[in-house]
Protein backbone atom coordinates (compact mmCIF):
# COMPACT_ATOMS: atom_id res chain seq x y z
CA UNK A 1 0.00 0.00 0.00
CA UNK A 2 1.49 3.27 -0.60
CA UNK A 3 0.82 6.40 1.03
CA UNK A 4 1.09 9.75 -0.29
CA UNK A 5 2.23 12.85 1.44
CA UNK A 6 -0.62 15.03 -0.35
CA UNK A 7 -2.64 16.98 1.87
CA UNK A 8 -5.51 16.11 -0.03
CA UNK A 9 -5.09 12.57 1.31
CA UNK A 10 -5.66 13.58 4.28
CA UNK A 11 -8.81 14.64 4.07
CA UNK A 12 -12.18 12.45 4.97
CA UNK A 13 -14.01 11.73 1.98
CA UNK A 14 -16.75 9.22 3.48
CA UNK A 15 -19.18 12.59 3.54
CA UNK A 16 -19.85 13.89 -0.01
CA UNK A 17 -20.36 17.53 1.04
CA UNK A 18 -19.36 18.77 -2.71
CA UNK A 19 -21.38 17.90 -5.31
CA UNK A 20 -20.38 18.48 -8.81
CA UNK A 21 -22.35 17.06 -11.62
CA UNK A 22 -19.89 17.01 -14.24
CA UNK A 23 -17.46 15.64 -12.30
CA UNK A 24 -19.93 12.70 -11.19
CA UNK A 25 -20.07 11.76 -14.46
CA UNK A 26 -16.60 10.17 -14.05
CA UNK A 27 -17.50 8.03 -11.54
CA UNK A 28 -19.76 6.22 -13.70
CA UNK A 29 -16.69 5.04 -16.03
CA UNK A 30 -17.13 1.33 -16.24
CA UNK A 31 -14.03 -0.20 -14.12
CA UNK A 32 -12.95 -2.20 -17.43
CA UNK A 33 -12.77 0.82 -19.17
CA UNK A 34 -11.26 2.83 -16.99
CA UNK A 35 -7.94 0.84 -16.55
CA UNK A 36 -7.71 0.44 -20.08
CA UNK A 37 -7.56 4.04 -20.91
CA UNK A 38 -5.12 4.15 -17.96
CA UNK A 39 -3.15 1.78 -19.31
CA UNK A 40 -2.98 3.24 -22.72
CA UNK A 41 -2.12 6.87 -21.13
CA UNK A 42 0.78 5.39 -19.10
CA UNK A 43 2.37 3.45 -22.27
CA UNK A 44 1.45 6.92 -24.38
CA UNK A 45 4.00 8.55 -21.60
CA UNK A 46 6.42 5.85 -21.96
CA UNK A 47 6.92 6.26 -25.43
CA UNK A 48 7.43 9.91 -25.52
CA UNK A 49 10.32 9.85 -23.21
CA UNK A 50 11.71 6.92 -24.93
CA UNK A 51 11.34 9.18 -27.83
CA UNK A 52 13.02 12.29 -26.37
CA UNK A 53 15.97 9.57 -24.97
CA UNK A 54 16.41 8.62 -28.63
CA UNK A 55 16.31 11.71 -29.83
CA UNK A 56 18.72 13.34 -27.45
CA UNK A 57 21.10 10.41 -27.82
CA UNK A 58 21.67 11.34 -31.82
CA UNK A 59 22.00 15.14 -31.48
CA UNK A 60 24.14 14.68 -28.74
CA UNK A 61 26.47 11.87 -30.45
CA UNK A 62 26.75 10.22 -26.72
CA UNK A 63 26.26 6.54 -25.41
CA UNK A 64 25.26 7.61 -21.84
CA UNK A 65 22.17 7.92 -22.56
CA UNK A 66 20.64 4.43 -23.47
CA UNK A 67 17.01 4.28 -25.43
CA UNK A 68 14.70 1.87 -23.46
CA UNK A 69 13.30 -0.10 -25.75
CA UNK A 70 11.48 -2.96 -23.63
CA UNK A 71 7.37 -3.48 -23.16
CA UNK A 72 6.04 -1.08 -21.04
CA UNK A 73 4.88 -3.65 -19.10
CA UNK A 74 8.82 -4.59 -18.46
CA UNK A 75 9.85 -1.45 -17.20
CA UNK A 76 10.62 -1.25 -13.46
CA UNK A 77 10.91 1.53 -10.99
CA UNK A 78 14.52 1.23 -10.25
CA UNK A 79 16.03 2.83 -13.40
CA UNK A 80 16.17 6.31 -12.24
CA UNK A 81 19.32 7.00 -13.51
CA UNK A 82 18.40 8.95 -17.10
CA UNK A 83 17.58 12.62 -15.36
CA UNK A 84 21.61 12.47 -14.01
CA UNK A 85 22.88 11.16 -17.50
CA UNK A 86 20.84 14.13 -18.96
CA UNK A 87 21.95 16.72 -16.51
CA UNK A 88 25.64 16.05 -16.73
CA UNK A 89 26.86 17.32 -19.56
CA UNK A 90 30.15 15.28 -21.44
CA UNK A 91 33.31 16.73 -20.49
CA UNK A 92 34.83 18.15 -22.94
CA UNK A 93 37.67 21.09 -21.80
CA UNK A 94 39.19 23.01 -24.75
CA UNK A 95 41.85 25.12 -24.08
CA UNK A 96 42.19 29.03 -24.89
CA UNK A 97 44.45 29.42 -28.45
CA UNK A 98 44.02 32.95 -28.23
CA UNK A 99 44.92 32.80 -24.14
CA UNK A 100 48.28 31.43 -22.70
CA UNK A 101 51.39 32.64 -21.58
CA UNK A 102 54.69 31.42 -22.94
CA UNK A 103 56.97 30.84 -19.79
CA UNK A 104 60.47 28.52 -19.97
CA UNK A 105 60.59 28.06 -16.67
CA UNK A 106 58.71 25.07 -14.64
CA UNK A 107 55.57 25.92 -13.39
CA UNK A 108 54.10 23.72 -10.77
CA UNK A 109 50.97 25.12 -8.98
CA UNK A 110 48.20 26.97 -9.80
CA UNK A 111 45.50 28.80 -7.40
CA UNK A 112 42.56 31.43 -7.29
CA UNK A 113 41.89 33.52 -4.88
CA UNK A 114 38.23 33.63 -3.26
CA UNK A 115 36.49 35.60 -6.50
CA UNK A 116 38.90 33.76 -8.97
CA UNK A 117 39.77 37.98 -10.02
CA UNK A 118 43.46 36.68 -9.05
CA UNK A 119 45.45 33.56 -10.51
CA UNK A 120 48.73 33.01 -8.43
CA UNK A 121 51.16 30.78 -10.24
CA UNK A 122 53.93 28.88 -8.36
CA UNK A 123 57.33 28.40 -10.41
CA UNK A 124 61.04 26.93 -10.49
CA UNK A 125 62.73 30.00 -10.28
CA UNK A 126 61.76 29.72 -7.68
CA UNK A 127 58.88 32.95 -7.47
CA UNK A 128 55.14 33.36 -7.08
CA UNK A 129 54.12 35.02 -10.35
CA UNK A 130 50.31 37.14 -9.71
CA UNK A 131 48.23 37.77 -12.45
CA UNK A 132 44.83 39.57 -13.04
CA UNK A 133 42.27 37.25 -14.37
CA UNK A 134 38.98 38.19 -15.50
CA UNK A 135 36.37 36.17 -17.59
CA UNK A 136 38.73 33.74 -17.94
CA UNK A 137 41.24 35.53 -19.47
CA UNK A 138 44.96 36.16 -18.04
CA UNK A 139 45.82 39.70 -17.67
CA UNK A 140 48.31 41.68 -17.17
CA UNK A 141 51.15 40.74 -14.45
CA UNK A 142 50.20 42.47 -11.03
CA UNK A 143 52.99 41.49 -8.77
CA UNK A 144 55.87 38.75 -8.06
CA UNK A 145 56.89 37.27 -4.95
CA UNK A 146 60.62 36.23 -4.05
CA UNK A 147 61.08 35.18 -0.52
CA UNK A 148 60.82 31.73 -1.40
CA UNK A 149 64.69 29.95 -2.12
CA UNK A 150 63.31 26.86 -3.22
CA UNK A 151 60.67 25.79 -6.01
CA UNK A 152 57.06 26.71 -5.50
CA UNK A 153 55.08 23.17 -5.42
CA UNK A 154 52.27 24.02 -3.76
CA UNK A 155 49.54 27.01 -3.21
CA UNK A 156 46.26 27.17 -1.29
CA UNK A 157 44.24 29.99 -0.69
CA UNK A 158 41.62 30.91 2.45
CA UNK A 159 38.85 32.34 1.85
CA UNK A 160 38.08 33.07 5.13
CA UNK A 161 41.31 34.78 5.85
CA UNK A 162 41.67 35.80 2.41
CA UNK A 163 45.56 34.29 2.76
CA UNK A 164 47.59 32.66 0.58
CA UNK A 165 49.73 29.22 1.68
CA UNK A 166 52.42 28.24 -0.22
CA UNK A 167 55.09 25.04 0.45
CA UNK A 168 58.43 24.34 -1.37
CA UNK A 169 61.26 22.50 -2.52
CA UNK A 170 63.31 23.27 0.43
CA UNK A 171 60.26 22.07 2.83
CA UNK A 172 59.54 25.68 3.41
CA UNK A 173 55.91 26.94 3.75
CA UNK A 174 54.92 30.36 4.11
CA UNK A 175 51.55 32.06 4.96
CA UNK A 176 51.03 35.35 2.73
CA UNK A 177 48.40 38.56 3.63
CA UNK A 178 47.22 40.95 1.15
CA UNK A 179 48.39 44.10 2.35
CA UNK A 180 45.74 46.05 0.00
CA UNK A 181 44.65 45.21 -3.89
CA UNK A 182 48.05 44.92 -5.37
CA UNK A 183 50.51 44.07 -2.56
CA UNK A 184 51.05 41.17 -1.10
CA UNK A 185 53.52 39.98 1.94
CA UNK A 186 54.58 37.42 3.73
CA UNK A 187 52.81 36.87 7.30
CA UNK A 188 54.16 33.74 8.58
CA UNK A 189 57.43 31.38 7.44
CA UNK A 190 57.10 27.66 9.11
CA UNK A 191 60.04 24.89 8.51
CA UNK A 192 57.59 22.25 7.82
CA UNK A 193 59.78 19.17 6.50
CA UNK A 194 63.64 18.49 6.28
CA UNK A 195 63.59 18.20 3.01
CA UNK A 196 61.12 18.85 -0.35
CA UNK A 197 57.55 19.56 0.21
CA UNK A 198 55.47 16.04 -1.43
CA UNK A 199 52.23 17.13 -0.34
CA UNK A 200 50.25 19.93 1.23
CA UNK A 201 46.14 19.30 2.08
CA UNK A 202 43.76 21.65 3.80
CA UNK A 203 40.26 20.64 5.78
CA UNK A 204 37.03 22.87 4.64
CA UNK A 205 36.99 24.88 7.69
CA UNK A 206 40.55 26.10 6.58
CA UNK A 207 42.03 25.29 10.33
CA UNK A 208 44.02 21.72 9.58
CA UNK A 209 46.66 21.59 7.16
CA UNK A 210 48.25 18.49 6.84
CA UNK A 211 51.99 17.77 5.36
CA UNK A 212 53.93 15.64 3.52
CA UNK A 213 58.09 15.84 3.09
CA UNK A 214 60.97 14.27 1.64
CA UNK A 215 62.10 13.50 5.63
CA UNK A 216 59.41 10.71 5.82
CA UNK A 217 56.75 12.56 8.12
CA UNK A 218 53.39 13.36 8.24
CA UNK A 219 52.86 16.58 10.03
CA UNK A 220 49.61 18.26 11.08
CA UNK A 221 49.29 21.81 12.06
CA UNK A 222 46.11 23.61 13.63
CA UNK A 223 45.53 27.50 12.65
CA UNK A 224 45.29 29.72 16.14
CA UNK A 225 46.86 33.29 15.83
CA UNK A 226 49.81 31.13 13.33
CA UNK A 227 49.84 27.85 12.06
CA UNK A 228 50.86 25.59 14.86
CA UNK A 229 52.41 21.96 14.58
CA UNK A 230 50.15 19.56 16.68
CA UNK A 231 51.18 16.13 15.57
CA UNK A 232 53.93 14.39 13.92
CA UNK A 233 53.81 10.74 12.38
CA UNK A 234 56.73 9.05 11.54
CA UNK A 235 55.74 5.44 11.17
CA UNK A 236 55.63 5.86 7.37
CA UNK A 237 59.18 4.37 6.52
CA UNK A 238 59.14 6.20 3.15
CA UNK A 239 58.70 9.52 1.16
CA UNK A 240 54.44 10.22 1.29
CA UNK A 241 54.23 11.24 -2.35
CA UNK A 242 50.25 11.58 -1.80
CA UNK A 243 47.67 12.22 0.74
CA UNK A 244 44.26 12.77 0.80
CA UNK A 245 41.21 13.90 3.65
CA UNK A 246 38.10 11.79 3.43
CA UNK A 247 34.70 13.73 3.34
CA UNK A 248 33.53 13.95 7.27
CA UNK A 249 37.44 14.42 7.23
CA UNK A 250 38.35 12.38 10.14
CA UNK A 251 40.30 9.81 7.77
CA UNK A 252 43.74 10.36 6.16
CA UNK A 253 44.96 8.13 3.66
CA UNK A 254 48.67 7.68 2.58
CA UNK A 255 50.76 6.50 -0.42
CA UNK A 256 54.50 6.37 -1.06
CA UNK A 257 57.40 4.39 -2.24
CA UNK A 258 57.00 1.96 0.64
CA UNK A 259 54.00 0.07 -1.77
CA UNK A 260 52.11 0.35 1.40
CA UNK A 261 48.70 2.55 2.03
CA UNK A 262 48.54 4.17 5.38
CA UNK A 263 44.67 4.68 6.70
CA UNK A 264 45.18 7.43 9.62
CA UNK A 265 42.07 7.79 11.78
CA UNK A 266 41.49 10.82 14.28
CA UNK A 267 40.97 9.48 17.73
CA UNK A 268 37.82 11.01 19.51
CA UNK A 269 39.05 10.09 22.99
CA UNK A 270 42.75 10.87 22.76
CA UNK A 271 42.56 14.13 19.90
CA UNK A 272 44.96 12.36 18.13
CA UNK A 273 45.67 10.68 14.68
CA UNK A 274 46.53 6.82 14.24
CA UNK A 275 47.08 4.62 12.05
CA UNK A 276 44.42 2.09 11.57
CA UNK A 277 45.23 0.20 8.69
CA UNK A 278 48.15 -0.77 6.92
CA UNK A 279 47.19 -1.90 3.13
CA UNK A 280 50.06 -3.82 1.65
CA UNK A 281 50.45 -3.02 -2.79
CA UNK A 282 52.43 -4.61 -5.60
CA UNK A 283 53.36 -1.20 -6.31
CA UNK A 284 54.68 1.89 -5.69
CA UNK A 285 52.11 4.56 -5.26
CA UNK A 286 52.01 8.31 -6.65
CA UNK A 287 48.76 9.28 -5.91
CA UNK A 288 45.66 9.15 -4.18
CA UNK A 289 42.31 10.30 -3.69
CA UNK A 290 39.13 10.03 -1.39
CA UNK A 291 35.89 9.67 -3.66
CA UNK A 292 33.87 9.28 -0.53
CA UNK A 293 33.78 8.21 3.33
CA UNK A 294 33.60 4.72 2.02
CA UNK A 295 35.75 4.57 -1.26
CA UNK A 296 38.98 5.77 -2.97
CA UNK A 297 41.54 5.63 -5.92
CA UNK A 298 45.39 4.66 -6.08
CA UNK A 299 47.46 5.36 -8.69
CA UNK A 300 50.52 3.11 -8.89
CA UNK A 301 53.71 3.93 -10.12
CA UNK A 302 53.59 1.20 -12.74
CA UNK A 303 51.13 -0.10 -15.45
CA UNK A 304 47.78 1.09 -17.41
CA UNK A 305 45.60 0.53 -14.12
CA UNK A 306 44.30 2.56 -11.25
CA UNK A 307 42.48 0.37 -8.53
CA UNK A 308 39.79 1.16 -6.29
CA UNK A 309 39.79 -0.16 -2.83
CA UNK A 310 36.28 0.28 -1.00
CA UNK A 311 35.19 -0.24 2.61
CA UNK A 312 34.12 -4.25 3.69
CA UNK A 313 30.80 -3.56 5.72
CA UNK A 314 31.58 -6.48 7.68
CA UNK A 315 35.24 -5.46 9.34
CA UNK A 316 34.95 -1.80 8.06
CA UNK A 317 38.73 -2.25 6.75
CA UNK A 318 39.35 -1.00 2.98
CA UNK A 319 40.12 -3.59 0.59
CA UNK A 320 40.79 -3.21 -3.50
CA UNK A 321 37.30 -3.73 -5.51
CA UNK A 322 38.19 -3.51 -8.89
CA UNK A 323 40.70 -1.53 -11.40
CA UNK A 324 39.94 1.16 -13.94
CA UNK A 325 42.04 1.11 -16.89
CA UNK A 326 43.74 4.34 -18.13
CA UNK A 327 46.57 5.60 -20.60
CA UNK A 328 49.60 3.23 -21.51
CA UNK A 329 53.21 3.67 -20.08
CA UNK A 330 54.52 4.03 -16.49
CA UNK A 331 53.92 7.20 -14.07
CA UNK A 332 57.05 9.66 -13.53
CA UNK A 333 56.93 12.91 -11.70
CA UNK A 334 55.33 13.63 -8.82
CA UNK A 335 53.19 17.18 -8.00
CA UNK A 336 49.80 17.41 -9.98
CA UNK A 337 47.51 15.66 -7.42
CA UNK A 338 44.29 13.64 -7.87
CA UNK A 339 41.39 15.74 -7.69
CA UNK A 340 37.67 14.95 -7.07
CA UNK A 341 34.84 17.48 -7.54
CA UNK A 342 31.60 15.81 -6.31
CA UNK A 343 29.50 18.57 -7.76
CA UNK A 344 30.33 17.71 -11.22
CA UNK A 345 31.50 14.15 -10.52
CA UNK A 346 34.54 14.71 -11.89
CA UNK A 347 37.92 13.08 -11.44
CA UNK A 348 41.11 14.52 -12.17
CA UNK A 349 44.12 12.77 -12.32
CA UNK A 350 47.14 12.98 -14.58
CA UNK A 351 48.86 9.62 -16.03
CA UNK A 352 52.22 9.38 -18.07
CA UNK A 353 51.38 11.96 -21.16
CA UNK A 354 47.94 12.49 -20.25
CA UNK A 355 45.50 14.06 -18.00
CA UNK A 356 42.61 12.21 -17.77
CA UNK A 357 38.91 13.05 -16.79
CA UNK A 358 36.40 10.97 -15.32
CA UNK A 359 32.98 10.64 -14.50
CA UNK A 360 31.96 9.16 -11.46
CA UNK A 361 28.66 7.16 -12.04
CA UNK A 362 25.51 6.97 -9.56
CA UNK A 363 26.23 3.25 -8.93
CA UNK A 364 30.47 3.61 -8.26
CA UNK A 365 31.60 2.88 -12.17
CA UNK A 366 34.34 5.25 -13.17
CA UNK A 367 34.42 6.51 -17.19
CA UNK A 368 37.16 8.50 -19.00
CA UNK A 369 35.05 10.95 -20.70
CA UNK A 370 38.27 12.87 -21.84
CA UNK A 371 41.93 12.22 -21.98
CA UNK A 372 43.91 15.08 -22.73
CA UNK A 373 47.52 14.46 -24.35
CA UNK A 374 50.44 16.80 -24.09
CA UNK A 375 53.21 14.60 -25.36
CA UNK A 376 55.23 14.64 -22.31
CA UNK A 377 55.11 13.22 -18.70
CA UNK A 378 56.99 16.30 -17.35
CA UNK A 379 53.21 18.10 -16.93
CA UNK A 380 52.21 20.01 -13.96
CA UNK A 381 48.85 21.85 -12.53
CA UNK A 382 45.80 21.33 -11.70
CA UNK A 383 41.96 21.53 -11.87
CA UNK A 384 40.93 25.02 -9.67
CA UNK A 385 37.73 27.67 -9.33
CA UNK A 386 36.06 24.39 -8.49
CA UNK A 387 37.03 22.31 -12.12
CA UNK A 388 35.85 25.45 -13.78
CA UNK A 389 39.21 25.64 -15.12
CA UNK A 390 42.18 23.30 -15.87
CA UNK A 391 45.13 25.40 -15.82
CA UNK A 392 48.50 23.09 -17.04
CA UNK A 393 52.33 23.54 -17.87
CA UNK A 394 54.31 21.23 -19.58
CA UNK A 395 58.18 20.75 -21.06
CA UNK A 396 57.08 20.52 -24.52
CA UNK A 397 55.00 23.68 -25.08
CA UNK A 398 56.58 25.54 -22.72
CA UNK A 399 53.35 27.60 -21.99
CA UNK A 400 50.80 28.09 -19.05
CA UNK A 401 47.46 26.75 -20.96
CA UNK A 402 43.99 27.21 -19.82
CA UNK A 403 40.97 25.20 -20.44
CA UNK A 404 37.62 25.07 -19.35
CA UNK A 405 34.19 23.29 -20.15
CA UNK A 406 33.22 23.82 -23.62
CA UNK A 407 29.23 24.47 -23.65
CA UNK A 408 27.03 22.50 -25.86
CA UNK A 409 24.32 24.66 -26.85
CA UNK A 410 22.08 21.77 -28.15
CA UNK A 411 22.41 20.11 -24.97
CA UNK A 412 21.24 23.01 -23.04
CA UNK A 413 17.97 23.22 -25.26
CA UNK A 414 17.72 19.36 -25.45
CA UNK A 415 17.90 19.24 -21.71
CA UNK A 416 15.23 22.33 -21.24
CA UNK A 417 12.60 20.42 -23.68
CA UNK A 418 13.07 17.07 -22.04
CA UNK A 419 12.67 18.54 -18.25
CA UNK A 420 9.79 20.98 -19.35
CA UNK A 421 7.99 18.36 -21.09
CA UNK A 422 8.04 15.78 -17.86
CA UNK A 423 7.22 18.77 -15.47
CA UNK A 424 3.98 19.37 -18.08
CA UNK A 425 3.55 15.33 -17.64
CA UNK A 426 3.36 15.00 -14.24
CA UNK A 427 1.46 18.45 -13.43
CA UNK A 428 -1.64 16.35 -15.78
CA UNK A 429 -1.13 13.33 -13.56
CA UNK A 430 -1.62 15.28 -10.44
CA UNK A 431 -4.67 17.31 -11.83
CA UNK A 432 -6.29 13.77 -12.22
CA UNK A 433 -4.89 12.31 -9.03
CA UNK A 434 -6.91 15.47 -7.21
CA UNK A 435 -10.05 14.66 -9.35
CA UNK A 436 -9.82 10.87 -8.34
CA UNK A 437 -9.42 11.86 -4.60
CA UNK A 438 -12.67 13.63 -4.82
CA UNK A 439 -14.64 11.16 -6.22
CA UNK A 440 -13.80 7.88 -4.71
CA UNK A 441 -13.78 6.08 -7.39
CA UNK A 442 -12.92 1.89 -6.67
CA UNK A 443 -9.81 1.66 -3.70
CA UNK A 444 -8.17 -0.76 -6.36
CA UNK A 445 -8.11 1.56 -9.41
CA UNK A 446 -7.15 4.44 -6.61
CA UNK A 447 -4.02 2.20 -5.55
CA UNK A 448 -3.13 1.49 -9.09
CA UNK A 449 -3.00 4.87 -9.55
CA UNK A 450 -0.93 5.78 -6.91
CA UNK A 451 1.46 3.37 -8.30
CA UNK A 452 1.20 4.59 -11.97
CA UNK A 453 1.97 8.36 -9.89
CA UNK A 454 5.21 7.14 -8.03
CA UNK A 455 6.62 4.96 -11.03
CA UNK A 456 6.42 8.03 -13.59
CA UNK A 457 7.82 10.31 -11.28
CA UNK A 458 10.97 8.14 -10.30
CA UNK A 459 11.07 7.61 -14.40
CA UNK A 460 10.98 11.48 -14.56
Amino acid sequence: MFEMDSPIYKFDFTKQEIRLPKLEQFCLIQKQTFCQNLLQFMKDLCNSKIKLLIFIQQELGSDDIQSETQPCSEINCKNNTNQTQIIHQPFNYQIHQDNFINKVEQCYAFEFNDDSSILFVGCENPKILIYEFKLGRLKQQIQALNEHTHSVLYLKFLTKSKELISGDNGGFIFVWQNLNTCIWNCKQKIRGHIMWLQSLVLNKNQDLMISSGGDQTLKFWIQKSQWILEQTIEENNTCVRSLSLNVQENKVITCGSNKVIFVIEHSKESKKWMIIQRITVDCEGYRICYINDYLFIFQPLLGQLMHVFETNRINQQFAQTKDIVVNEGNEFGGLFPMQYFQSKQLLVNKHYNYVNLMRVTEDGDFKVEQSIPFGTCYLYGGMIGDGQYLFTWDHLSKQIQIRNQKQNENYFIITYIVLDNLQFQKQQLLFLLQIKFFHQIYLHQYQFYQLFILFFIKMS
